[in-house]
């Protein structure tokens, strides 16, 4: 016995680093057998762990990862899902507290500015150090996903939010530490299947989604969270939002759309080739929309760029939270959410969820908010308050009984106006712009309004489609587009992208005030020297004309371009109005020829879901590394 037992373990210390290697690289050794497990040696969990995080081993393609993991950080809501690569086509995502398939976006961060809690735990934590009176020095976040959207000046680095009580901290530490705790939640729950299973952040393709109508720089402020989150950039893609969804509910049209298409025997089932449909994807921040049709052989080609506004559900709060300030007075409202801070959140989060089960037959809304009643009485006097229910906006419409406001139908649907008015504009614009478009899908958290479904449905009749839970679209169809990416064949530019460069000056062609006089030559500056043009369709992976450039001068190590961008066909220079910098393209030479003045051969390279630069030396078919930095 005892022999035994030597021989085995002599035999696995001396086959340790090729028994380690053999078990990451099969894709199906997720769930590692004890077999397996007792290969690798009697070292402790804690210390296998240090020792595969720095193998070698650990460094595989996106397309042989383990584990193909997608984060949908919202504005509102956010959750995680996944897959195994030995089963690609059966996903997972984690429920939350009450079953659902995300859990609110909320961080709370100790006074020291670390990790505390996140989601439902960070709200009912910091509600418990309200009522402690402990609150002050701890930090609270909420809903600030939107910031990476409003962003004037333009979004960079240095970026701060501020939290509940106006505290200040970065935004990059902010967004990281939602996007590290959600990957932690993951890898905890996975290799708490088994006492075999250890898999780390490298083994997984990680899917970041985004609106697809975020600009450059608010995507690489994502990146570059994820990286501070402890994602590596080679094992992080970025996903669109309304992309993602459009897959999946594609891919699973036959058992989970419901609609009034399918009640219908005359039509055809929804997402065969030819189709063209308009995915709108409602969150708590945006409404972001995108038009497909569906391939011969399946994959789908972007119709129109990506389009829509801050139109989301957050909107309508904010309506709600106006419609108390008229009411009862801005001071009432900052005393109530001063003193009562509890029950200041625990309202707006009623609001929230009675947003989503109110529809058209529903009566009347009830909340509970009976300090806040009280603190009214108090600054306001009886003659006052009369004067208030006479000037009361739909008197009708509102009750105030024994701690409770109970309000109308007519009112509540208010709330909604202004934003469902934006969006069924937006939606009625691209059908007019994009001809025969058979269904209007609708995913997003917002979407599972009831009333905004039904309006949608009043405006749209039969084109209107709804997936059983359309909060998770974004969140499973991520997974999906982390198998194949590729199903997304073409997209269209929103802006056209080019370089500032100076040229030779030609009279009668550029304005004489742009002629600038260098060493005795006449050159015209600012020139908008336009690589990709706004509207375009670029296939993924299609190969571009490249264009090239020259160094100032020789013996430089480091060459710096301008990248613009403009939403104008016609843009000539980048001082032209609509014309805007987009960020710093920075390429190494150092390591290259001889620093002479070589020419260099620029592609700005449209067609995945980030734009990429591809910088090849002429005299040297070397190509160069480089990037556009977008946060500079």
């Amino acid at each position: 016995m005892g022999g035994k037992e030597s021989k085995h373990r002599s035999k696995s210390k001396h086959n340790n680093s090729s028994n380690k290697e053999q078990i990451y690289e099969r894709l199906s050794a997720v769930i590692q057998t004890e077999r397996d497990y007792e290969e690798i040696g009697p070292r402790t969990r804690q210390n296998f762990r240090k020792e595969a995080e720095g193998s070698t081993a650990r460094k595989l393609r996106k397309d042989m990862k383990l584990l193909t993991a997608a984060i949908d950080f919202g504005t509102t809501y956010s959750g995680y899902a996944y897959s195994f690569a030995c089963d690609p086509g059966k996903l997972f995502a984690h429920y939350w507290e009450g079953k659902h398939i995300k859990t609110p976006t909320a961080i709370l961060l100790n006074p020291d500015r670390t990790f505390a809690a996140f989601g439902t735990e960070a709200e009912v934590k910091y509600q418990a150090l309200i009522t402690s009176k402990e609150a002050e020095a701890w930090y609270y976040f909420e809903r600030f996903k939107m910031e990476l959207y409003h962003q004037n000046p333009p979004l960079n680095r240095d970026m701060v939010l501020k939290d509940m009580t106006g505290k200040s901290m970065r935004a990059v530490d902010i967004f990281a530490a939602g996007i590290k705790y959600l990957k932690d939640h993951l890898l905890d729950n996975i290799n708490g299947v088994s006492e075999y299973v250890i898999l780390i952040a490298p083994d997984i393709h990680w899917i970041l989604t985004v609106p697809a109508i975020w600009n450059d720089s608010a995507k690489q402020f994502m990146r570059e969270a994820a990286r501070e989150a402890g994602i590596d950039d080679d094992s992080l893609t970025i996903a669109l939002e309304p992309e993602v969804a459009s897959m999946y509910c594609k891919a699973k049209a036959r058992e989970q759309v419901n609609s009034a298409a399918k009640q219908d025997s005359e039509r055809t089932e929804p997402f065969q080739p030819g189709t063209k449909y308009l995915v709108l994807d409602l969150g708590g921040g945006t409404a972001d929309i995108t038009c497909h049709e569906v391939q011969e052989d399946g994959n789908l080609a972007e119709l129109h760029q990506a389009t829509g506004g801050d139109y989301g559900g957050k909107n309508v709060d904010e309506e709600f939270r106006q419609f108390l300030t008229r009411t009862f007075g801005t001071n009432v409202l900052s005393q109530f959410k001063d003193q009562y801070l509890e029950e200041y959140l625990e309202l707006f989060n009623t609001f929230n969820r009675k947003k989503r089960l109110f529809s058209c037959s529903t009566e009347t809304v009830t909340f509970s908010c009976p300090d806040l009643l009280e603190i009214y009485k108090r600054n306001t006097s009886a003659a006052a308050m009369k004067v208030d229910d006479a000037n009361c906006e739909l008197l009708s419409n509102v009750e105030f009984e024994r701690g409770k406001i109970r309000i109308g139908n007519s009112l509540f649907k208010s709330f909604f106006d202004q934003t469902l008015s934006n969006i069924i504009h937006h939606v009625s614009d691209l059908l007019r712009k994009v001809p025969d478009l058979s269904y209007i899908v609708m995913v997003g958290g917002f979407s599972e309004s009831e009333y905004v479904y039904n309006r949608m449905q009043e405006m749209f009749g039969t084109k209107v489609l709804r997936p059983d839970e359309p909060s998770g679209a974004v969140l499973k169809g991520a997974v999906l587009f982390g198998d194949c990416h590729t199903i997304i064949t073409r997209r269209i530019s929103k802006y056209s992208y080019g370089i500032a460069r100076m040229i030779k000056f030609k009279p009668g062609f550029h304005p004489p005030e742009k002629k600038k006089i260098i060493d005795g030559f006449a050159y015209v500056d600012d020139v908008f020297n336009k690589h990709i043009e706004v509207g375009q369709s670029i296939a993924v992976g299609q190969d571009v004309d490249g264009q090239e450039y020259f160094p100032a001068k020789d013996g430089l190590t480091q060459a710096v371009l301008e990248v613009y961008a403009s939403k104008d066909r016609s843009t000539r220079f980048v001082t032209d109005e609509g014309c805007f910098f987009v960020g710093l393209l920075s390429i190494d030479l150092s390591k290259y020829s001889d620093h002479k003045k070589w020419p260099l051969l620029v592609k700005l390279l449209f067609g995945g879901t980030e734009l990429v630069v591809e910088i090849l030396e002429v005299k040297t078919n070397k190509l160069l590394t480089a990037a556009v930095d977008f946060l500079g």
